[in-house]
Formats: C-alpha cells, structure tokens, sequence
C-alpha cells in the first residue's frame, strides 16, 4: 500500500471538495461541480457567505447563469473533514499562510489532521502557494489556473470563456515526490472535473506552467493601477521581460514558447456577458473590492526575491510592486469601487444615500471620470516617488495639500456622522441611515485613513526629496 494511501479510500470512493475561498476562482469551480452533482463545500465569510447560504451560488457564464446550493461552511472549526475530502485552496496569495495554518490542524475522525492526511491543490497565482502549503500539508499539488473570471457582487461569480469555464493543469509539488496513489488521485480528478466543465491536463511537471503563468501575471500591478494595459504595454512587457531573465538566470523552467502557442490556440472561447463589466486581473478586483492589500507582493515581490536571492536587482518589478501596494492603501479603494459602480454593480450603493444612484443612473461616464481622477490622485504620489520627485518644489506641497484636504473632510465628517447617528446631532430635515452608516463608517474614515497615510509617506520620503532638490538646484 503507497504511504499516501487514505484509509478506506480507492478510485471508486466518490470524493468531497472543499473550496477554501469561494471568490471568483474558488466560486467558478465550486458551482460548476454543484451543477453537475458532485459534493463541493463553499468555504466563504462575512456577505458573501450569508448570500450563498441564504440564497444560494450564481454563476454566470457566456452560455447562461446556473444556480447552486452548495453546502456552506465560514471556518475550519466549523468543517467536518474525512478521509477522501480534497482540500481545494483558492484565497489570495497574501491571505494563503493565515488560510494553510487554520485548515492544516483541523481533524478527522481517527485523529489525524488534515495537514497529514488531506491532499492540497493550491489554486493560486504566482508559485509561492506551493511553497508554503508544505510547510502545513505533506501532499501538495499545484495548480494552474487559466480562467477569466470575476467575483464582485455576494453570492455572484462570472465565468468568461465559454463551455468549459477553466482550464487547469495539477501536478504533485514537487513531481518527483509523486506516488502512484497521486497519479489516481488526479486522474480522478481529471475525469470529473472536466465532466463538470472544468478542464483538467496532467502535465509530467506543473511547476513551469505555474513559472510561465507567473511571468504572465507581472503585468496585474500595471492592470490594477491604470485599470487597462493598453496605453501601458510597454511597460507591461518590459516587466515580464525582466522577470524571464531574472527565472533564467535562476535556472528555473518555464514552458516552452511553441507549446504555450498551442494550448493558446486551444483554450476556450472568451465572451462577453450583458451587464457584467470586463473583468480586470485579480489584482485590479482585490482593489476594487476595497480590500486594502493586493497579491503584487507574491507575483512582481516573488521576481525581486529571486532576483536578490542570485544577487541580481529587478528593479522595474520592485518598483511596481511597492507602488500597487502603496495605491492600495491610498485610496484606491475609492476610485476602484467608483468604477465599479459606473459598470452598473450595485453592491453597497445603499450607503450613497437616496439620491445619488438615482441621479447617476444614466450618467456612468461621469463616475468613470471621478473614478479616473480618484485612482490619479491615489497613485500620483507613489509614482512621483518612483520617479524620485520630479519639480517638488510644485509637486510635494500640492501632496501635502491633498493630504491635509484629506484629512479635515475626512475627519470633520466621520465625526459629524457619528455625533448624528448617536443622536447628539439631529439634522432638520431627517437622514438616511443606510447611508449616514456607509459615510460614518466606511467612506469618509477611509479619506481620513487615506489622507494619514499620504501624509506619512510624505514625511518619510522628505530627506531624498531635500536631498533632490538641492541637487537640482
């Protein structure tokens, strides 16, 4: 019997999936095995959750919208794993290790733990997933993913390509570790997930499909900062160029060009879906889903590792790396989710007020510009330091304005929200408290946090710029 063998588990034995992080990825796949009757387990929390639990998954998709109810659980402490379960990781690259440590203690019936027993597939971006898991689960298998997909409304997900909504390629990490029991386990896997609509290849090696993927991915911070590549592709390729040098000069794999051309050609059709914007990278949703980091550190960040681990710089990723997570706790959040808003989502437009939706209905192209003006305003600082403070004499006090303009219209009306709803101050004529709530507590805190943070950037970068504008002078 193989040492990976689960008790009382052959290739018969119908198996449970449970998909940690039910987000645009984790989603599609979760829906597509609901819908064609296989047992997946939604792990997702807070709206989201409450929306799949109470109403159940929507998945839409070029060739219509399907609706599941699949099992939903918020946590490990609420799981209850058994032999058989497969563990399906899809969170976030940067929420991975808090997501590995949770699940790997959690139990089975004969007391061993998950991270022993249970095998992994890590359903990230970028190839540090891998890494990490084994440092929790002893059976790991990485996974590629290539599926156009878009999670930003609860208990809704978008799947782009057409038939089947994802193309995935699994394999033991690392491939000389894998047993005979791994090779059955994923050619089950194979047979039901691409039945479901979820194509499965069984590469001899997934890593240089994950290290190709990756180099693919160095363009997402561009994505997530501009929210289109195309007036930036230089930039884009100049970034993926940089980090094929840094992987070669490692000695690292990546898939050759000829069969990367093939499975290009053979990939699924994308199409468009009615009232469901484009999606933009990962990136680009984690920031217009206001979540305040961003996976740059774990694609762009892991090129500027390796790169200093062989002692070579990568500049160009370094620099975008820093700038994506710098926007993403300077007020992208705003700009991101106004756009958002101006492609018709109506997630927590409830928190506008009244009127405000109402009056914009017909007028999209105006909240696409504030949202233009929103994302300048929050990445112009971190590119005027990339670009080591160009004329600051002009552009470091209009920062500090900004920053101060921030701060008080922040400040002054989180305060003066609060004071109303607490009672102490009663407005003549009334107040909605959906948005008095969402202003108080959401939008006008994050100016106040976003001007903070513009304000402290300014200081620590004050030496340099000095230091720059004597020089100039």
């Amino acid at each position: 019997m193989s040492e990976d063998r689960d008790p009382g588990v052959d290739e018969t034995t119908p198996r449970r999936y449970i998909v940690i992080g039910a987000g645009a990825v984790g989603g599609t796949i979760a829906a597509r095995l609901a819908q064609h009757e296989v047992q997946a387990i939604a792990v997702a929390r807070g709206e989201h959750g409450r929306a799949i639990s109470d109403h159940g998954l929507r998945l839409r998709t070029p060739d219509g919208d399907t609706l599941v109810h699949p099992k939903v659980w918020s946590s490990a402490e609420q799981a209850r794993l058994d032999h058989g379960d497969v563990l399906v990781l899809a969170v976030k690259a940067q929420d991975a290790g808090a997501a590995l440590a949770e699940w790997a203690d959690a139990p089975l019936p004969d007391g061993t733990s998950a991270g022993e027993t249970l095998p992994l597939l890590v359903c990230l971006n970028g190839v540090a997933g891998e890494d990490l898991a084994q440092r929790f689960f002893r059976r790991v298998f990485g996974v590629r993913v290539l599926a156009p997909c878009s999670h930003l409304e609860p208990g809704v997900v978008a799947a782009f390509f057409t038939g089947a909504s994802a193309v995935l390629k699994m394999g033991r990490v690392p491939a000389a570790a894998a047993t005979a029991e791994d090779q059955r386990l994923l050619t089950a896997i194979q047979r039901v997930w691409s039945a479901a609509l979820l194509r499965v290849d069984l590469p001899s090696d997934v890593m240089p499909w994950k290290y190709s993927k990756l180099v693919a991915n160095l363009g997402n911070a561009v994505d997530a900062l501009v929210g289109d590549v195309g007036g930036a592709i230089d930039l884009v390729e100049l970034t993926r160029e940089e980090g094929r040098h840094v992987l070669r000069a490692a000695g690292i794999s990546l898939v050759p060009d000829l069969e990367e051309v093939a499975e290009n050609e053979n990939r699924p059709g994308y199409a468009p879906l009615p009232g469901q914007p484009r999606p933009g990278s990962s990136s680009w949703q984690s920031l217009a889903l206001g979540r305040g980091s961003i996976e740059s550190d774990y694609l762009n960040g892991e090129i500027v590792r390796i790169a200093r681990r062989i002692g070579l710089d990568a500049p160009i990723n370094a620099r975008l790396s820093r700038i994506a997570s710098r926007v993403a706790r300077l007020g992208s959040a705003h700009a991101l989710v106004t756009f958002y808003w101006a492609g018709g989502g109506r997630w927590l437009v409830e928190t506008l007020g009244p009127d405000l939706p109402a009056r914009f209905a017909d007028l999209a192209w105006v909240l696409a510009v504030i949202g233009v003006v929103k994302l300048a305003c929050a990445a112009g600082p971190a590119v005027l330091d990339w670009l080591s403070w160009p004329a600051p004499k002009f552009w470091r006090p209009t920062c500090w304005a900004g920053a101060a303009v921030l701060v008080c219209w922040g400040g002054l009306n989180t305060i003066v929200g609060n004071l109303v709803l607490a009672g102490i101050v009663r407005p003549a004529g009334g107040f909605d408290r959906d948005a008095m709530v969402g202003h108080a507590w959401l939008w006008d805190p994050l100016f106040l946090a976003w001007g903070a943070a513009l304000g402290l950037g300014m200081w620590a970068s004050r030496r340099r710029a000095v230091g720059l504008s004597t020089e100039s002078g």
